[in-house]
């Protein structure tokens, strides 16, 4: 279980850094934010990654809100604030988290539809929005789409979308 939760996170940190990274490159000038806002932000979330594990709540999705204000398009930023703001029993604002992530994962996917680590980040967070049937329908395409790629036909054979559901660690999360 704790395996499961780490690989999660290495899949959303990796997407996260996609989605920081991909729209500088492309030249995007609306969506550019200061390095100085960016570094602040990092900043933030590592307080709240820490005040996560100190079971610490408020302060993490106090850390997490102004992270998002910094730099907005960072997927695990809005992830964390959904689950912060799960775990204090605010359950519209973990939604608007969650759905602030979603939007992101399918900006991503329209732009990298046959990259593993943003269809396994967008099927988490569908997973959490509890859009079981979509997060299924979008692996079984990705497993049709990509079979060569080892994580994603593990994913598939091992129906992890129902193995996330039944995981009492993570259903605390979802919606």
């Amino acid at each position: 279980m704790l395996r499961f939760c780490f690989v999660w996170c290495l899949v959303a940190l990796g997407t996260c850094l996609l989605v920081g990274c991909k729209d500088k490159a492309k030249g995007k000038a609306k969506d550019e934010v200061p390095k100085m806002s960016r570094v602040e932000a990092a900043n933030l979330s590592s307080e709240a990654d820490f005040a996560m594990q100190m079971k610490d709540f408020a302060r993490a999705e106090k850390a997490l809100a102004r992270a998002v204000q910094l730099d907005p398009q960072i997927l695990i930023y809005w992830l964390d604030l959904g689950i912060s703001r799960r775990r204090l029993g605010n359950v519209d604002g973990a939604r608007n988290a969650y759905q602030k992530a979603l939007s992101i994962c399918e900006e991503e996917y329209r732009q990298n539809p046959k990259d593993p680590t943003v269809i396994l980040a967008y099927v988490r967070t569908l997973v959490l929005l509890n859009k079981a049937g979509e997060a299924k329908k979008l692996l079984e395409k990705a497993h049709q789409d990509l079979p060569n790629d080892r994580e994603i036909q593990s994913y598939w054979k091992t129906k992890a979308v129902d193995q996330m559901l039944a995981d009492p660690e993570l259903k605390q999360y979802i919606l």
